[in-house]
């Protein structure tokens, strides 16, 4: 929520709001975001709460929180300061996404060097020769689909279930 407070307040700050007033309004106008964030993506804000949930109970147990890629590569959060804790928390469902997301480009990557077309990407931006956009495409939508085909939030509750078996309830 701080995060998400500091960029109205920036925002606010570039309308020229009175600096007396921008941090409530600010900190109103996060409330109100997330509270509609909440009605609107019920399934996915309690998903993301479950996440942080898991997390908090890893980091009260004095450990860092870690994953296991689809493609089996260890991730490790850098927070290693026991005064981040809240970084250790909040960090951890966008970085679990972005670790898939992360996986779903490296599946497309392999696919395409299997067919011999050349790949380049950057964070979630895919490039080939226009000749073979069609088929990178395909393949792209078809990695997808098998990854998230897969039940990936149980493998990570399973994933964290060696640290902390009473956060797994969802």
């Amino acid at each position: 929520m701080n995060g998400a407070r500091r960029q109205i307040e920036r925002q606010l700050k570039a309308l020229g709001m009175d600096p007396d007033k921008r941090m409530k309004y600010a900190s109103y106008l996060a409330d109100k975001t997330f509270s509609s964030l909440h009605d609107a993506f019920t399934s996915s804000m309690k998903l993301k709460d479950w996440f942080r949930n898991c997390a908090e109970s890893i980091v009260k147990l004095m450990h860092t929180v870690e994953w296991v890629t689809p493609l089996g590569l260890p991730v490790y959060q850098p927070y290693l300061e026991t005064k981040m804790e809240d970084n250790k928390v909040n960090a951890f469902p966008p970085n679990f996404v972005h670790s898939l997301d992360s996986t779903h480009m490296m599946l497309t990557a392999l696919f395409c060097r299997r067919l011999g077309i050349t790949f380049a990407a950057v964070h979630d931006c895919y490039w080939t020769h226009a000749c073979d956009v069609e088929v990178m495409n395909e393949i792209c939508r078809e990695q997808f689909v098998q990854l998230h085909s897969e039940p990936l939030v149980k493998q990570c509750g399973e994933n964290f279930g060696c640290f902390v078996r009473s956060a797994l309830v969802i």
